[in-house]
This record gives structure tokens, C-alpha cells and sequence, in this order.
């Protein structure tokens, strides 16, 4: 008769997760090992082993798991979308498999050898998720070019639950031999949060005007405070298409206004503007929009 499945049972998967965020890949594995050998979260058990092996470097043993419960994790979107993220996440957290020179020259060799296999496994399946990030892992941080490293990277880069760090490392990497890669406004439009790393003001106004152009109005403002902070600037483009959103939305606020005046001030004028602006004037005792004001009835709006 089957074990019952007990809180006490159930902790032993968190126990592992936590041991596998606090970069414990050992004990990670013994403990997702103990939770499978028991039937417990058995596809969030095989996630974690798979990542605790990957951030090893053991990744011949990663794709052994991934291919045996791979069925029950690819055709249910809640794990397939886990895996990506949590592997994608570990590893860009932790690039230890890839310091070589910690074991030497022999090291060196068999990680080599295990990642021509892995690059093997994706020549016979190339939906396989662990190979595509395993590869595109090793593209970012030791420039090695695998054959298809185009179809590769573009596959991994679209993963929707990517981790945005991991995706933001691939897609500056990718974007040395293809920077219309930059331009993608669907690949932008993936991004959750804006990775620290990302200097680029270009590329920073082109995530959140994704976000705007996506209707995640609050993700944009989230975006828009953090980075004004940082006295970054944005476009005009970018503004107007704020205020859009936040008329649509019936979210005037602060930030809709200021954008409203600075938008007036350099020539724009049409009536979404001209509505934030007369929020502005209903409000008078927070926002000072005489000036403004005065030039929309100038503009008939």
C-alpha cells in the first residue's frame, strides 16, 4: 500500500527548494531523490533535481530526469512554464559548473564533452527544454557556439517565463551578430521586470512601452517611478502612450499629469492630453495647469 502523503511528507519538498535556492545542490538532490522515491510532487520534485544537477554541471544526470518524467511536464503548462523559469533562474544565479579551472584541464575536458552530448540531445529532440537553456547558458557565459546557436537562443529567448535576468544576458549576447534583436517589441513585451544590468535608456523605454502596449498599466508605473528615480529619461512616445492607458483605464494620476505638461511644453497636443490636463484643473489644489490649460483653448481642445 502506498505511503500516505502527510504535511510532514510534503515539508521534505520545501526543505529541498530551500536547500536548492541556498546554492545546497547536494543536499537539494537528496532530498528531491527521497521525495520522488515516494510520489511526492513528483513533477516539482523532478524540476528541482533537474536544477540542482544543471547547477552542478552534472548535466548528463539533468537530462536523464527530464527525460523520464518528461511527459508529465511538457504536456501540462503549469510545469513546463516552472521549469523554464526555475532553471533559467538557478543558473543565472550560480555560474560555479562553469568556473573550469576550480577541478583543471581534465574538468575542463569532460564539461566540454557532457555539453557536446547535451547539444547531441537536442539533435535528436529539439523541443528539449534542458538542452535549448543548457546550451543558451553556455552561449552567454563562455561564448561557445554550438551548431543551430541561432535556433537555439531565438527559441530560448521566447520562452514566455524565462527568468528576465537569464533572458536579458541571451538576448545581449544574441544581439552582437543580430541587433534587430533590440527592436523586437514581442520580445520586449516578455519582460516582467527590468533586469538591474540593462544600461541602455533605448532598450528601457522599449520594455515599458511594451508594457503600455500590452495594457499592464501597472507594471509601466511600477517601471516609470523606479527609473525617474534614477533620472533616466523617457520619450515622448512613451509618455503619450502612458497617458493613453491611464484615460482608457480611468487611472489618471500624478505621473499622467506631469507627463501631460512636459508633453504640452515640447508641442503635443490632442484630446487625451487635453482630458489629463482638465483632471488637472478639476483638481487644482494638488496640480498647478493654468499655462497648460491656457494653450489647449489656444489649440481649441
Amino acid at each position: 500500500m502506498p505511503e500516505a502523503i502527510t504535511d510532514e511528507l510534503l515539508g521534505y519538498y520545501a526543505y529541498s527548494y530551500l536547500a536548492l535556492g541556498q546554492k545546497n545542490y547536494r543536499k537539494a538532490i537528496s532530498g528531491f531523490n527521497f521525495t520522488l522515491g515516494r510520489s511526492i510532487e513528483p513533477e516539482k520534485s523532478a524540476i528541482g533535481l533537474v536544477c540542482a544537477y544543471s547547477c552542478l554541471g552534472n548535466y548528463m544526470k539533468a537530462l536523464k530526469v527530464y527525460n523520464r518524467y518528461k511527459d508529465s511536464i511538457i504536456f501540462n503548462k503549469k510545469f513546463r512554464h516552472q521549469l523554464v523559469k526555475d532553471l533559467s533562474y538557478f543558473l543565472s544565479e550560480d555560474t560555479s559548473a562553469l568556473r573550469l579551472q576550480r577541478k583543471g584541464y581534465f574538468s575542463s575536458v569532460a564539461l566540454g564533452r557532457s555539453m557536446n552530448r547535451v547539444h547531441g540531445a537536442y539533435g535528436s529532440d529539439n523541443s528539449n527544454i534542458v538542452s535549448i537553456i543548457l546550451i543558451s547558458f553556455w552561449y552567454i557565459f563562455t561564448g561557445h557556439e554550438f551548431e543551430s546557436i541561432k535556433k537555439i537562443t531565438d527559441a530560448c529567448l521566447y520562452f514566455p517565463t524565462l527568468d528576465d535576468t537569464f533572458r536579458w544576458k541571451l538576448l545581449n549576447r544574441a544581439a552582437i551578430d543580430d541587433s534587430s534583436l533590440l527592436q523586437d517589441e514581442s520580445l520586449a513585451a516578455l519582460f516582467k521586470v527590468i533586469p538591474g544590468e540593462v544600461a541602455s535608456n533605448e532598450y528601457i523605454n522599449t520594455i515599458i512601452l511594451s508594457m503600455l502596449y500590452g495594457r499592464d498599466l501597472e507594471n509601466a508605473r511600477n517601471n516609470i517611478e523606479i527609473y525617474r528615480l534614477k533620472g533616466h529619461i523617457f520619450t515622448n512616445e512613451l509618455m503619450w502612450n502612458f497617458i493613453r492607458l491611464s484615460v482608457e483605464e480611468d487611472e489618471v494620476d500624478d505621473l499622467s499629469v506631469n507627463f501631460a505638461k512636459h508633453l504640452i511644453s515640447e508641442g503635443w497636443a490632442d484630446s487625451l492630453i487635453a482630458e489629463v490636463i482638465r483632471f488637472g484643473y478639476a483638481n487644482r489644489s494638488r496640480y498647478s495647469v493654468k499655462k497648460e490649460l491656457n494653450k489647449l483653448n489656444y489649440f481649441n481642445l
